[in-house]
Formats: C-alpha cells, structure tokens, sequence
C-alpha cells in the first residue's frame, strides 16, 4: 500500500506526460507540433514502413495537477510512522477531487484532442 501511495505522489507531481495547449471551441483547428512531442529516433532515415491509417492507437495524456506540493505532502504524511496519517491512503477519487485537474482543463484539451481528429 505504501508503494500505491508513492506512485500516485509521483504521477500528480511529475505528471511528465503531454502537456496540450487549449483550444477555443469556435477556433478552426490547425496542425501544429507540440513541442518535445517528436522522440528523436522519429526521422525519416528510421522509417520502416507506411502505417495504416485505417489502424488504431491507443493514446494517454497526463495532465497537471492543481496541488502538486500537497499532494507529495499528503504522500509523505501516509508514509511517515510518526505521522498521525500514517497508512490512512485516500481512495483514487479523493486523490482526483484533492489533486487532479481542473474540469476545464479536461475539458479543453478533451475539445482540443476531438478538434484534432483524435476520438
């Protein structure tokens, strides 16, 4: 359990996934490079082979969270024997009500991701 507390710690305050800028709902949407986004074996010189487009792939985006420092805090309080929290985890919904993103930001870049051809 100690280690499910630490891994959710460090997924709310590295959070180190895609960070998508939002977009306006009446924008018309546009191709543009999110930056780092393109690892730097992705050249054309490494091409394989066309991929179907017809193919699905599955996608994760990690958003930030909106308390990072009480979220490692609450972490270190749950791991620590001498804390009067030690070992009382919160449930995965706590840790998202507490610590997660914003509904806006979920929103935004959910908008942002569909205006972009990714369903």
């Amino acid at each position: 359990m100690r280690r499910a507390a630490r891994v959710c710690a460090v997924a709310l305050t590295l959070t180190a996934g895609v960070a998508l800028p939002a977009a306006r709902v009446d924008a018309a949407p546009s191709r543009s490079p999110l930056t780092g986004s393109k690892p730097s074996w992705a050249r054309p010189d490494t091409k394989a082979a066309d991929s179907d487009s017809a193919a699905k792939i599955q996608l994760r985006v990690y958003l930030h969270g909106t308390n990072s420092d009480g979220a490692e805090a609450a972490a270190m309080d749950v791991s620590n024997p001498d804390s009067p929290r030690f070992r009382q985890f919160s449930s995965p919904a706590q840790v998202l009500a507490s610590y997660g993103p914003t509904t806006a930001t979920v929103n935004g870049v959910s908008s942002w991701m569909t205006g972009n051809g990714m369903h």
